[in-house]
């Protein structure tokens, strides 16, 4: 059946609510993407041409390694290895903020949500300041916040998690589930060193970490034999992410308003 504009003063929604155990945010914009191609195409009548679907059971194989060693099929060498146990050869920092009230013995994920909206004028800066800088406006914004963790914390090293999309890693990239990669970045925030010093060793550090991302961090802490603390994740503490808009969303679809 093909589009039928709704009776007047009649509108329908159509809302999407998927766990993200099975879609990560590159699927979401793939999802989009596609949605709105084959609504287009069911209202115009034709095909809407799509390529067939990337299994994920295929990505997932590839995470594993059926030989019984706990060694991942593809992605992960020597060198990946020898690198991420380089990073941590010394120990693992772990950061500490001062709170005013002790930790629960017993991690739990009960907590508030904070929401804070930056000026067009605010991101203007961050922009002009990445392009100087030869990177992304995520790199600037995690070296911002290394330096804003030294300030609350007082330590100047710190361990933070860079979420990394496996996809991106993949000859086929439309593959749709949860395929993230968590990046655990040690760096120093030191305060005789300058901004544009700062983002410089974040920028290299952030590439050499992409680099070798075939080796995960469950397998980093099972190498390091860290001592396990309930009250704590091992290794991460904290996480560090920014979302781009969904690119999705800005393709027309056929006669519908799309909003996130």
């Amino acid at each position: 059946e093909h589009y039928a504009p709704p009776a007047k003063g009649r509108s329908h929604v159509l809302a999407l609510v998927i766990h993200h155990i099975i879609v990560d945010g590159w699927s979401i914009e793939i999802l989009l993407r596609e949605l709105g191609v084959l609504y287009s195409a069911s209202t115009l009548g034709v095909d809407a041409g799509l390529p067939p679907p990337v299994s994920f059971s295929a990505y997932a194989s590839g995470q594993t390694d059926n030989g019984g060693n706990g060694k991942p099929a593809a992605g992960w060498d020597e060198e990946d290895e020898a690198y991420w146990l380089a990073c941590y050869a010394d120990g693992v920092p772990v950061v500490k903020f001062p709170t005013d009230r002790p930790r629960p013995p017993i991690q739990t994920y009960n907590g508030a949500h904070l929401s804070h909206r930056t000026s067009p004028e605010l991101y203007g800066q961050i922009k002009v300041r990445s392009d100087q800088a030869g990177c992304t406006p995520f790199t600037v914004l995690l070296a911002a916040f290394q330096i804003t963790l030294r300030d609350i914390t007082g330590q100047d090293e710190t361990v933070i998690g860079v979420h990394l999309a496996g996809q991106s890693m993949l000859p086929e990239a439309d593959v749709c589930g949860y395929c993230i990669e968590m990046l655990p970045l040690r760096g120093k925030a030191t305060a005789n060193s300058s901004f544009q010093e700062h983002v410089a060793r974040v920028k290299a550090r952030l590439a050499d970490a992409v680099q070798h991302h075939g080796f995960s961090v469950s397998h980093l802490v099972k190498k390091l034999k860290l001592q396990r603390d309930p009250s704590r994740p091992p290794l991460v503490t904290v996480v560090f992410n920014m979302d781009p808009p969904a690119a999705g969303l800005s393709s027309p679809i056929a006669g519908v308003a799309v909003a996130p």
